[in-house]
């Protein structure tokens, strides 16, 4: 869940085109609102994927064959951007 939340603050950042923007408009929000209601901490934790979601779609994945990490990584990853 961690590293999809975070994976999703990297998107955020390339979307604003550096991290010093992003936190440009980061901070002030989580200041003004608080953590918990700030829109991009809310965006990224709507893009939260549970660790067993993706073991899940990990170990039912028909190329097994492959190599594991990456088929963990592109599973997990996808449903995240």
């Amino acid at each position: 869940r961690l590293y999809s939340h975070e994976f999703r603050h990297v998107y955020q950042y390339e979307t604003y085109g550096s991290i010093p923007a992003f936190m440009d408009e980061y901070l002030p929000q989580v200041l003004t609102l608080g953590y918990g209601k700030a829109p991009l901490e809310l965006d990224a934790q709507a893009f939260e994927i549970e660790e067993y979601e993706c073991a899940l779609s990990w170990r039912h994945d028909s190329r097994l064959n492959d190599n594991l990490s990456g088929i963990f990584l592109s599973e997990c990853t996808q449903a995240v951007f």
